[in-house]
């Protein structure tokens, strides 16, 4: 317990959890080792992209090889819709879009809306 059992991440060779106490093994002669003394809140920021991408976030709860799977999951089942407004109708102005889906178990990922 304590400091020594604090997380970090190696990535040498590839990313791995590991415990301060190993830091030791994970140097090599001529590696350089640089100290962060922030200090760190309880707090998180959620974003979203504008496009409507979405944003994954690598922890030990949702490590890199899960998220890779859920990203190689999300590109085999794509969709495409696009939409072209009548001429007739445009004006600079902005549009929001709402899509939904029959299925409440498909995921729906668009932008908030577009301008002319």
């Amino acid at each position: 317990s304590g400091r020594s059992a604090a997380s970090c991440r190696s990535c040498r060779t590839s990313l791995a959890d590991r415990v301060f106490s190993e830091l030791p093994q994970l140097l090599a002669p001529g590696d350089l080792l640089v100290f962060n003394d922030t200090k760190v809140i309880k707090a998180r920021l959620f974003g979203k992209k504008e496009t409507g991408g979405r944003i994954f976030e690598i922890s030990k709860k949702q490590p890199i090889d899960q998220i890779y799977s859920l990203i190689e999951q999300e590109l085999r089942n794509q969709y495409n819709i696009g939409y072209t407004p009548d001429r007739g109708t445009t004006s600079s102005s902005y549009h929001k879009i709402h899509l939904a889906a029959k299925d409440k178990n498909d995921i729906v990922q668009t932008r908030e809306g577009y301008y002319d």
